[in-house]
């Protein structure tokens, strides 16, 4: 999801210009007197615009600011699932379509109530949540930067007992708002399941690669899990 996911938005303040306007005065039969160029001050118009890092954070899954990175190799990680058509029972039909609805910007209370934990994991390149208070606002904060979140196509690869796991395909469109600009990403969602069914852990691995960990990366998504919370308010839920 929680989204990054590029449009950069970055507008620097510049520093107030300077400019030298030399005043010219007759000369008098006085001493003369070395005089230097009086300077007018013309303070620059502040810059508004919110930066890119901050609406990669209000975004959740903020898909944001590395959205362009989709894979040309097309859906090659679907390879090693085959090509085997998977049937889903009726409950884990539920829990992928509710799944679908998340990433198509339309949370609501009952989906976590009904098929999440309230202790589950949510992982993708930008962030890495822990419970309810930090993995919801990932998912309500994508309808503040995505004006429409489609999803193009999805195929469901695997779906075991041991693991108790679903593992599908999906191509998503985000248009980002505002700018109206489309972006497609290629990802593939690992959902774990706890022995009720209900959601424990779900992965968005963009392009079908795992998580980043290093150079400071690791930190980053931590730190993106605890901001996200204090600029996407969301519904409680009961425990």
């Amino acid at each position: 999801m929680s989204v990054a996911r590029s449009v950069s938005l970055n507008h620097g303040a510049a520093s107030p210009t300077t400019t030298a306007v030399p005043i010219h005065r007759h000369r008098s039969h006085s001493p003369t007197s070395t005089r230097t160029p009086t300077q007018i001050h013309h303070p620059s118009s502040p810059s508004f615009l919110p930066s890119a890092s901050l609406l990669q954070s209000a975004a959740g899954g903020t898909h944001f600011s590395t959205l362009n990175q989709v894979s040309s190799h097309g859906e090659s990680y679907e390879a090693p699932y085959g090509n085997h058509p998977v049937e889903l029972d009726e409950n884990r039909q539920r829990i992928l379509q509710e799944v679908l609805q998340l990433f198509g910007g339309k949370p609501t209370p009952e989906i976590f109530r009904r098929s999440w934990r309230r202790d589950a994991s949510f992982e993708d390149p930008l962030s890495k949540c822990h419970g309810y208070e930090q993995y919801a606002p990932q998912w309500f904060g994508l309808a503040k930067i995505f004006s429409e979140s489609k999803t193009l196509s999805h195929r469901v690869l695997s779906s075991t007992h041991q693991p108790n796991r679903i593992v599908y395909s999906q191509k998503q469109e985000y248009t980002v708002r505002f700018l109206r600009v489309k972006k497609v990403m290629n990802s593939l969602v690992v959902i774990d399941l706890d022995e009720d069914d209900k959601i424990i852990k779900l992965e968005d691995k963009w392009n079908g690669n795992d998580h980043p960990t290093r150079w400071g990366s690791l930190w980053l998504r931590r730190l993106n899990a605890k901001v996200v919370p204090w600029l996407v308010r969301v519904p409680k839920v009961d425990e």
